[in-house]
C-alpha cells in the first residue's frame, strides 16, 4: 500500500485528454503559445494543486504516516490520501474546482451556486475506511473526512460537519488537531493500514499502467518554457515601442527647434 502513487486517476485523465489534442507547430513553439489544450488547463491546475497537496503532507513530519489511493473495500472507489498520526486518522478527498466559487455552510458544498455531493461521499469514504480499519486492528476506529478544494475563483466557509480545506493548508491544520493516538497508537494503525490484507483486493497503480507522472512533469517544463518565452517577446516589443517612441520624440524636438 505504501508504494501507490498520488493523484494517479486524475494525472492519468488529464494526459490522456492533452495527448488527444495534438502537437504545436513550429511557430507556436517560437513565439510561446502554451502547449496545453484550452480543454485541459483546469485539469492542469487541479494537477498541480495536488502535487501542491501532496507536498503539505512531507511537512508533516516522522509522527504522520499518510497512504495515497487508498482502495475501499467492495467497491471501486478509492481515499485519495489517508492521513495518520497524533492528531486522528483522516480521510483525505481533493476535488479539481478551478475557477470556480466554493461556499460551504452545514452539511452542503455548493460550487457556483449549484449543491453537490461532495461531502456526504466524504463522510461516505470516511465511514466504509473506518469499517476496514476496525476489522484489521479488532477495535473500533474514528476515520474523519476531509475535503481539500484545488484552485477555487474563491471559497467561503462557514462550521460544516466536514473540513474543507484549500491546499496549501493542509499541513497546519493537521498539526493544529488535539492529540488523539500515542506514537505506540499510531504505529499500530499505521501497520494495518499499510496492509494490503485491509482493503480490498487491488492491483498496485504501478502494476496497472505505466506511470502518467513523467509526462505531466515534461509537459509541465514544456509549459514553464513556453510562458517564458512568450513574456521574452512581450518585452521585446515593449523595448521596440518604446525606442520607436524615442527616437520620434527626439525627431518633433528637432523640428520645434528649427522653428
Amino acid at each position: 500500500m505504501r508504494e501507490r502513487i498520488p493523484s494517479y486517476t486524475l494525472t492519468r485523465e488529464f494526459v490522456r485528454r492533452q495527448s488527444a489534442a495534438g502537437d504545436r507547430g513550429a511557430a507556436a513553439r517560437v513565439f510561446g503559445q502554451s502547449p496545453l489544450n484550452p480543454d485541459v488547463r483546469s485539469w492542469y491546475r487541479g494537477g498541480l494543486g495536488e502535487m501542491e497537496v501532496v507536498g503539505e503532507f512531507g511537512m508533516l513530519g516522522a509522527a504522520w504516516t499518510v497512504l495515497h489511493a487508498v482502495p475501499l473495500s467492495s467497491s471501486t472507489s478509492e481515499v485519495d490520501h489517508l492521513a495518520i498520526g497524533p492528531g486522528g486518522i483522516y480521510a483525505i478527498t481533493t476535488r479539481n474546482l478551478s475557477g470556480q466559487r466554493v461556499h460551504v455552510l452545514g452539511g452542503t458544498l455548493r460550487v457556483d451556486g449549484s449543491p453537490t455531493d461532495h461531502i456526504r461521499v466524504a463522510r461516505d469514504e470516511a465511514e466504509r475506511a473506518a469499517a476496514s480499519l476496525g476489522k484489521a486492528l479488532g477495535e473500533v476506529v474514528e476515520v474523519r473526512p476531509v475535503i481539500v478544494v484545488i484552485d477555487p475563483a474563491s471559497t467561503s466557509r462557514r462550521p460544516s460537519s466536514v473540513a474543507v480545506l484549500e491546499s496549501g493548508e493542509v499541513s497546519s491544520w493537521l498539526l493544529g488537531r488535539p492529540m488523539v493516538h500515542s506514537d505506540a497508537a499510531v504505529a499500530r494503525i499505521a501497520a494495518a493500514a499499510g496492509s494490503r490484507a485491509t482493503w480490498r483486493d487491488c492491483p498496485l497503480v504501478d502494476e496497472q499502467a505505466e506511470s502518467p507522472e513523467s509526462d505531466f512533469t515534461l509537459l509541465r517544463s514544456e509549459v514553464d518554457a513556453a510562458r517564458s518565452r512568450a513574456r521574452g517577446w512581450i518585452v521585446l516589443a515593449l523595448v521596440a515601442v518604446l525606442g520607436a517612441l524615442g527616437v520620434a520624440g527626439a525627431a518633433i524636438l528637432d523640428a520645434l527647434s528649427l522653428r
